[in-house]
């Protein structure tokens, strides 16, 4: 292998085709679901991505995740319905479909998404009768477990892939000879390169390492991809049933059992992956043989309200309302932490709203100055560049001014030169110049930071509508606030 051919291409991916992704992966599959901070992350990562909101919102709201007649409107709250682990994989699972069917849809790349998506789907199952403590990061791993293979075949340049197919195409080599004679480089190695780079986990590392002996975890990974390789030839292939001997020792569940399991688990995979808008995918998932199988495709109508979730193209006061109802509940269900609150305020603001964009920025402990720590609106395209804290008591700027009067300001376009004084320069750089709102959040008397919003990537015009909505979100955060504190104080 030519170390120097894996440390090129594995940068030539990173610099140039998936930054997002190996950025936005890493992050998910860091997170954890032992604290309300992870959680208040993982609905951030979603809000900043507006077709993600959308899928997470559908899936959220469908019958086999809320059988109730009550839909949720707020991604904090459709976290808290379907559970962490499952909102992060079906994060993981979009991502990966949205990232790499951007390159070529080559045959090899649509065969490798399928037969990692049939995998993971197995592999949780087993997982999930074993008893395992996470049966969703058996999930993502086993999704993952050949993400060199799917980056290469999405991305990799027309002539070396057709070079490629061509060796393979002959048979007169093993495919790890012929990639190596290719490329330089086996693609498993670049498997186990890309989850050292981009921070995948242990679990992924033991499991492309291929020895199940000692880590029951990686055994169902193994499992789930056997399966899924073995029924690309059909249901009736010897392979199979000698496998299914193997899980009816392993799982200590009846032969008839072990069919039914993996029906099901097939049937799931297909319907899952075409409800992501990925039907050609699917479509190469092996149906049960009583099944039809042309799979589902998504309605026409979900899609047009994704189109829509996915501009927040207008102010909307009846989910402006819903996401209030839902902020209500979540302070009294026992999620009472000022960062799920503040999370639930920002996506009121950019989706109830309709802002293009909104930062909140808390004061630091010393009360000098203001540190923004949460903010959606801003894409790979569009970066929030890493700011200084930005001072409270150097000179009068519009922060102060909204904690002194504790009233909300819409600084306008008209009056930008003469309000220039009051915008910092730090906001400067992330807002541009007016017009935008600006907020102050209180908790009782206490000032505990700054809301600030506008519409200048898209151009949209402020009005007196969206100054309303926006006063009241900030206004619901100051309440929300206050109502932590003195549950705190009730305690003590």
């Amino acid at each position: 292998m030519s170390q120097e051919d894996l440390d090129s291409f594995v940068s030539w991916l990173n610099d140039k085709r998936i930054p997002a992704f190996s950025s936005t992966v890493s992050t998910l599959t860091k997170l954890t679901a032992k604290d309300d901070t992870s959680i208040s992350e993982l609905v951030l990562t979603i809000l900043k991505d507006a077709a993600m909101t959308a899928q997470i919102l559908r899936v959220a709201n469908s019958s086999f995740y809320n059988p109730t007649i009550s839909r949720t409107g707020t991604v904090t709250r459709a976290v808290m319905l379907i559970g962490f682990e499952s909102v992060r994989s079906i994060c993981l699972s979009i991502k990966v479909i949205e990232s790499f069917l951007r390159g070529a849809r080559r045959e090899e790349l649509v065969k490798e998404m399928a037969r990692c998506f049939h995998a993971a789907v197995q592999a949780r199952s087993i997982a999930k009768v074993k008893g395992d403590e996470c049966p969703e990061e058996i999930f993502v791993a086993a999704l993952l477990f050949r993400i060199g293979e799917i980056a290469f075949w999405a991305f990799c340049p027309d002539e070396t892939c057709e070079e490629l197919e061509s060796r393979l195409s002959e048979g007169k080599c093993s495919s790890s000879i012929a990639e190596t004679e290719v490329l330089g480089f086996r693609l498993r190695e670049l498997t186990t390169r890309l989850i050292a780079e981009w921070s995948l986990g242990e679990l992924l590392i033991n499991a492309c390492a291929g020895n199940p002996s000692n880590n029951l975890r990686v055994k169902y990974i193994l499992v789930g991809y056997e399966l899924a390789l073995i029924l690309e030839d059909g249901w009736e292939n010897p392979r199979l049933k000698r496998l299914v001997k193997q899980l009816v020792e392993f799982i200590k569940k009846p032969e008839e059992r072990v069919y039914e399991l993996l029906r099901s688990n097939s049937s799931i995979a297909a319907k899952t992956v075409a409800s992501y808008g990925a039907e050609h995918i699917s479509r190469l998932i092996p149906a049960p043989m009583e099944e039809d199988e042309n799979p589902p495709s998504s309605p026409s109508r979900e899609r047009a309200e994704d189109g829509k979730a996915m501009h927040f193209a207008e102010s909307d006061p009846c989910l402006q309302l819903q996401i209030l109802r839902e902020y209500a509940a979540l302070l009294t269900d026992g999620k009472q932490n000022p960062k799920l609150l503040i999370s639930m305020i920002l996506e009121g603001i950019l989706r109830g709203v309709a802002m293009d964009r909104v930062l909140f920025a808390a004061i630091t402990p010393d009360a000098k100055n203001l540190r923004v720590t949460h903010a959606l609106g801003w894409t790979p395209e569009t970066p929030l560049p890493e700011l200084p804290p930005i001072s409270l008591n150097s000179t009068y700027n519009v922060f102060s001014h909204v904690l002194k009067t504790r009233k909300a300001k819409w600084l306008k376009e008209e009056t930008q030169d003469s309000s220039s004084q009051l915008v910092p320069g730090e906001i400067k750089q992330i807002m541009g110049n007016p017009p935008f709102f600006v907020g102050p959040v209180f908790a009782f008397n206490r000032p505990v930071g700054v809301i600030c919003s506008d519409r200048n990537l898209s151009g949209k015009d402020l009005d007196e509508e969206s100054f309303a909505g926006f006063r009241s979100f900030c206004n619901q955060a100051s309440v929300g606030l206050a109502f932590i504190q003195r549950a705190a104080n009730s305690q003590q």
